[in-house]
């Protein structure tokens, strides 16, 4: 049971590890492009290249259209879909009316993007999204 303990302090530290580095990560998040859902594209500038999230924003205890759309970033230079990949530990903020979830993350460099909504059944994924 001693060599159970010793074992589960290395888990331990890298949990705390991850968990300081994506609090501050989250703190220095800057929204950069808006976007209502009744609009189904707009385009956005990037200035440095990283990794970014797509949000879904919303009224608390209302029902969230989760499942019945999905998102399409394409890179206006070249005209490639950049892949989306399924956030696994999904940030979220709530306050007392509205919260956000983050659904995707990305990497791209800099440039000029399109954000597009993709309709799409609940049973399927978008074809540019990595699990």
């Amino acid at each position: 049971m001693e060599q159970l303990f010793y074992l589960l302090i290395p888990l331990g530290l890298c949990l705390f590890y991850l968990g300081i580095k994506y609090t501050i990560r989250f703190g220095r998040a800057k929204m950069l492009y808006e976007i209502p859902y009744v609009n189904k594209e707009g385009t956005f500038t990037l200035e440095r290249a990283g990794t970014y999230g797509l949000w879904l924003s919303g009224k608390m205890f209302t029902k969230a259209p989760i499942g019945e759309f999905g998102f399409n970033v394409v890179d206006e230079k070249t005209g490639r879909s950049i892949p989306l990949t399924l956030s696994i530990m999904r940030a979220r903020v709530n306050g007392i009316t509205h919260s956000r979830m983050e659904l995707y993350t990305f990497d791209a460099v800099p440039g000029t993007y399109r954000l597009s909504t993709v309709s799409y059944t609940h049973l399927t994924l978008p074809t540019n999204s990595r699990v």
